[in-house]
């Protein structure tokens, strides 16, 4: 049912009280939106309500357009932070695929708690179910408000109360665009393919009646395959003061391929990558090697290549490793595989973090799932730096020794990138050039090349890489400026 312009107070309360009748949908009423949206739509019925009972004008009625008014403009604050179009159908569908509720952390820990052939409770399935039905049925109404219509019964109350000096404050409120089918790029930058083909499918649906009711089937099985919360959309993720929050970035389909795998370190990791996915067991990967020589680019590339299969990446800072007992055990439960990242590790010490981490590794910080596997990258072979007291050394030598060698030890594949020969370096380039398109002379390219790395004492990866921007970044914008220009 989509709300008409000027409907009566009773319409508004009803859809107000469909938020707060939510079920296994409800922790979207916890939302700032949401809980703007519910006040919004409460003030509205009830001055309605108010001047359905006395036509009269009134200072109580003055008052309560002021006030509707000012909750407009806090629901539009609230839905602007986090849409930028202003699209509230947008934010709702973008929020729903988001949800980490009953039904969906059931969904993905389904096939965990399933039966001996395969098949999962039916008696909680149906109920969940039945719950999440009635639910994308109120849901669906509630997202085909429109903001516009509001606007436009605002100013008739604003005018009919006198208070026609509150218009032009009321017209500079937002034009939202409700017919927007997906929500802004900054919103879903990084997100699955397969969420953004569910978002748009919702949306298109949106005014057919039942439409959001007979997508369940979709749903379930989108939270069966990807999970719920954040992982369900978002591939690539970071753990921040306890919350995971996504890392909103593309993920290129051909970033693997885009590396040139000089020291067969590329093809391992992919190996045990797609093993790890597949359910068989995978050792923890520890990779080290200079500065620039592509560890986290290898563990970050591999991502989009098995995303859609349930590949999530986590990055994990040291200083946030304590907070990994809350999140290992639901992790654990969900039918996804994480990849926890700990980028360029030093410790200077065996302290907290590196014990830590040692325990995390032995399986004795909180017990983790075989769907969790730990990735680490180090410009230091043995992770802890060696002390540089000689008389700590002198007496303390083999503790130190067997100490630093204990953490590297437990990881069961270590791989060592060490800087590129020259030839690799070159190699290097002209696979670069090639992926960017070049067409000129690759013999000069390299020596040029070669140049860029004297100057900076590396033959890195990333050197290489620095060269192919700068290079062709200004051949391509000559190119552009002036076709005779020399390259």
């Amino acid at each position: 049912m989509r709300p008409s312009p000027f409907q009566s107070a009773q319409a508004w309360r009803r859809l107000a009280v469909s938020l707060d009748c939510l079920t296994v949908y409800r922790p979207l009423t916890e939302l700032a939106v949401v809980k703007q949206l519910r006040l919004m739509l409460r003030q509205l019925a009830e001055l309605l309500s108010e001047g359905e009972a006395r036509p009269e004008q009134s200072r109580d009625q003055a008052l309560a357009s002021i006030a509707l008014l000012k909750q407009t403009s806090a629901f539009y604050a609230d839905l602007l932070q986090e849409e930028p179009s202003g699209s509230w159908p947008a934010w709702l569908v973008h929020q729903l695929l988001l949800q980490e509720n009953p039904f969906t952390r059931y969904l993905a820990a389904e096939t965990q708690i399933s039966g001996p052939v395969g098949q999962a409770d039916p008696y909680t399935s149906a109920v969940l179910a039945d719950q999440a039905l009635a639910d994308l049925s109120a849901l669906q109404d509630l997202a085909q408000i429109d903001l516009g219509d509001i606007r436009l019964q605002l100013r008739q109350l604003l005018i009919a109360s006198d208070q026609e000096w509150l218009l032009p404050l009321l017209q500079r409120l937002p034009e939202p665009d409700s017919a927007r089918l997906l929500p802004t790029p900054a919103v879903n930058a990084g997100i699955l393919p397969e969420a953004s083909d569910l978002q748009q499918q919702l949306l298109s649906t949106l005014s057919l009646p039942g439409a959001w009711a007979a997508a369940l089937r979709q749903l379930q099985q989108f939270h069966r395959t990807q999970g719920a919360g954040l992982t369900a959309c978002y591939p690539a993720l970071s753990l921040r003061h306890g919350q995971l929050e996504p890392l909103r970035r593309e993920l290129p389909d051909a970033a693997f391929d885009l590396l040139y795998d000089y020291s067969g370190n590329l093809s391992r990791l992919d190996q045990t990558i797609a093993g790890f996915v597949r359910g068989d067991f995978a050792h923890d990967v520890l990779l080290t090697g200079p500065r620039g020589s592509g560890k986290s680019s290898a563990v970050r590339a591999v991502l989009p290549r098995y995303a859609g299969q349930g590949l999530r990446l986590i990055e994990v800072s040291p200083e946030t490793m304590d907070q990994l007992h809350t999140w290992l055990p639901r992790l654990s439960r969900q039918t996804q595989h994480f990849i926890l990242l700990f980028d360029d590790l030093s410790f200077s010490d065996a302290g907290a973090e590196y014990h830590q981490l040692k325990r995390l590794l032995e399986g004795g910080l909180t017990e983790r799932g075989s769907n969790i596997l730990i990735c680490a990258t180090s410009n230091r072979r043995h992770l802890l730096a060696e002390s540089g007291d000689p008389e700590s050394s002198a007496r303390f030598a083999d503790d130190e020794r067997d100490e630093r060698l204990s953490l590297a030890d437990r990881f069961g594949l270590h791989l060592t990138f060490r800087q590129p020969l020259q030839t690799e370096y070159l190699a290097i380039i002209r696979h670069l050039a090639l992926a960017r398109g070049f067409a000129g002379s690759m013999e000069q390219l390299q020596q040029e090349a070669l140049v860029w790395s004297n100057r900076r004492a590396s033959r890195s990866p990333r050197v290489a890489r620095q060269f192919i921007d700068d290079r062709l970044g200004k051949r391509q914008g000559s190119a552009a400026s002036s076709p005779e220009a020399r390259p």
